[in-house]
């Protein structure tokens, strides 16, 4: 009996086990098509597509219908509309497809429908900027952004709007997460303008702006287009060397590595880039030690040129020295390339002994007109140049009256004539002009009285230096331009504070910035609002300069100044622009340097128009105690706002005191 009831316990277990045990779930049976689904079905395969846009659009009012059938029937329907030419109804479907299935979005297909319905819609351009707007999102899947971007810059290429081309290169090319992604487009840019013709690549030039080697697409242009000017004979092999070399050190490209194989083989071809310059710079005598810096800047880029393979050679002769002309005529034919010289003097003894035959780069701030851009060529600012920073600057902090109070000699007259016609060509208008004495800063005073029109009792007051503030009409200018030393300068400003105008934001010439950069002492409460332009930022990070500071501090010498940074930028500039052939023409060499881009300054850059006159883009400072800041314009028009307010507060208070006191009483004659 024992082991029939255990035998039954266990099987009342057992059982009582199998029924709360979990049961696996039943397979789950598809739902059939419908006779409507499957109509459909059959002649969208025939390709019947009015009959499959009614079917599907009927089977879509169908009710529960599963997301799948949904996303396929609205796929189907956008397609049949579009094979119809109903492209309303596509662009509707496409967007109703989109709804259904969010992800639809990442799936090219539908992008290239939707770009094709709203093309036929809207018009191409609209069709364009959906294209852009999915090329550049951040949130776009590479499989779309990629495609998108080709069928863009395809579009934009064949109707050249290459400065979108480039936009959406670069911004592609910065989106791409993988080395594989940045080849892809690299080398789909490669072989989209490889071939393209001249007229093309003009056009091209002129809409995108310089070329240079750090910024993608213009380095991958550099590479292009400098190869082909190589292999026209348009450029010489150093000059070709130097800019695609600075490609590959550019270290910003996947096709790098290929570059590099690439230069390699062409320096076995062409052997190793040489070149030879000349330089004409004081080495003696009261202008040396600016001879001397920049032939210390010219060393640091012949060092690093060195360094990374090239070889240029800078043939420097003292002009100082007696027979300076006599060593410049015996210079090889092939060096037809000179830097300088530095002073007036100089270049008038070039001038005077023979017709130049060579190009020289002056480093003066003017050239007479019938020579700049014939002869010879600035590497240096005009006194344009610095007139043109400080007229934007003013017009940066919304002052567009402006007087000029200039010295009675050459220097100023020359000055306030440039400022007066950059002020013209910039919208400012000249409300106020005056000149003083240079010589007699005695007679200052009432030269500021009279230009800021103080009446005749309150220019004599020796005693308060106020007087009737009320009686002086406003100022109907902004600002003063003062073309003088820093040193007279200090002694003028203050003659407008004397007459309680403290509100004028002073400008001056370059000659501020020099002198404050050579450590000149300055009275800074009369300078809090002024500005003066320079060639030379040492506060500023730009890789010209960091590369010349780097050369010069590893070989142990003095660090940079604006005259070194003249010496190296010329030297870098001549290794890239590449020597003129002899018996060059003006013309030539005049397109050669318009199109002349991608170069690291040091100094300000400098570009040349198509005559070959030079315009240099100076920095603006803001002199302070002991040196110079570069100009924050959005903190300076604050402080020039404070500064007229308490002006405003100081002449109400003095005017509230005056209309406080007694009256004099006035005795007529007959009381007496």
């Amino acid at each position: 009996m024992m082991p029939q009831k255990l035998c039954l316990i266990c099987l009342i277990g057992f059982v009582l086990i199998s029924g709360c045990a979990v049961k696996p779930p039943l397979p789950t049976q598809e739902k059939p098509p419908t006779a409507l689904e499957e109509q459909a079905a059959r002649m969208w395969q025939a390709q019947n597509y009015a009959r499959s846009l009614r079917l599907y659009q009927e089977l879509l009012q169908t009710q529960d219908l599963d997301q799948e059938t949904q996303r396929t029937a609205w796929r189907r329907v956008s397609r049949s509309a579009l094979e119809l030419g109903r492209f309303e109804r596509a662009v509707q479907s496409l967007r109703q497809w989109a709804q259904v299935d969010p992800k639809t979005r990442e799936n090219w297909t539908w992008h290239e429908l939707y770009t094709q319905a709203l093309g036929e819609t809207e018009g191409a351009q609209k069709a364009r900027e959906h294209l852009h707007t999915v090329a550049v999102a951040p949130n776009t899947v590479w499989s779309v952004r990629r495609p998108a971007a080709e069928r863009l810059t395809t579009a934009y290429w064949q109707q050249g709007s290459f400065a979108r081309f480039a936009a959406v290169q670069s911004a592609v090319h910065q989106a791409a997460s993988t080395p594989e992604q940045r080849k892809l487009i690299e080398s789909s840019l490669l072989e989209t303008v490889q071939d393209a013709p001249e007229a093309q690549w003009q056009n091209l030039l002129d809409q995108i702006g310089p070329l240079g080697p750090k910024r993608y697409p213009h380095n991958i242009l550099q590479w292009v287009w400098t190869r082909r000017q190589l292999a026209e004979e348009r450029i010489g092999w150093a000059a070709a060397w130097h800019r695609l070399e600075a490609v590959v050190r550019g270290e910003t490209l996947a096709l790098t590595p290929v570059f590099r194989e690439t230069l390699d083989a062409l320096r076995q071809e062409y052997g190793t880039p040489e070149q030879e310059i000349g330089l004409l710079v004081p080495l003696s005598g009261s202008y040396a030690r600016f001879g001397r810096d920049i032939v210390r800047g010219a060393s640091a880029a012949q060092w690093q040129i060195s360094r990374h393979g090239g070889k240029i050679t800078v043939h420097v002769i003292n002009t100082a020295a007696e027979n300076w002309q006599h060593q410049l005529n015996r210079l090889p034919e092939n060096i037809q390339l000179i830097g300088g010289p530095l002073r007036q003097s100089s270049w008038k003894a070039i001038t005077q002994l023979a017709p130049t035959k060579r190009a020289f780069f002056t480093f003066l701030s003017s050239l007479p007109a019938s020579t700049e851009g014939r002869q010879a060529w600035r590497f240096f600012a005009s006194t344009a140049d610095q007139s043109r920073a400080l007229v934007k600057a003013a017009s940066a902090l919304g002052i567009d009256k402006i007087a000029i109070l200039y010295p009675q000699e050459t220097f100023g007259r020359r000055m306030a004539a440039s400022f007066w016609e950059q002020s013209r060509q910039h919208n400012a208008t000249i409300t106020g002009l005056a000149h003083y004495l240079p010589d007699a800063p005695t007679r200052w005073s009432g030269t500021v009285g009279d230009f800021l029109r103080v009446p005749d009792k309150e220019t004599s007051s020796e005693t308060t230096g106020e007087g009737n503030q009320t009686a002086r009409p406003e100022p109907d200018f902004g600002a003063v331009f003062l073309p003088d030393t820093l040193s007279k300068a200090q002694l003028m400003v203050p003659n407008f504070f004397y007459h309680d105008e403290d509100r004028l934001l002073f400008l001056g010439p370059r000659l501020w910035s020099q002198a404050l950069a050579r450590g000149a002492d300055l009275e800074q409460r009369y300078f809090r609002l002024a500005l003066t332009p320079g060639a030379w930022s040492p506060g500023m990070q730009r890789t010209g300069l960091d590369a010349l500071r780097q050369e010069l501090e590893m070989s142990g010498l003095p660090g940079p100044n604006f005259w070194s940074g003249l010496g190296y930028d010329f030297v870098r500039f001549a290794a890239r622009f590449d020597d003129p052939a002899p018996g060059f023409t003006a013309d030539e060499l005049n397109s050669r340097l318009h199109a002349f881009s991608g170069f690291s300054w040091a100094l300000a850059p400098i570009q040349w128009d198509r005559e070959g006159h030079a315009r240099q883009d100076l920095f603006v400072f803001q002199p302070v105690s002991g040196g110079l800041r570069p100009a924050n314009l959005d903190a300076l028009g604050r402080r020039l706002e404070r500064t007229k307010k308490a002006h405003a507060a100081r002449r109400q208070a003095r005017n509230d005191s005056n209309s406080t006191q007694p009256k004099e009483q006035t005795v007529s004659s007959s009381e007496q």
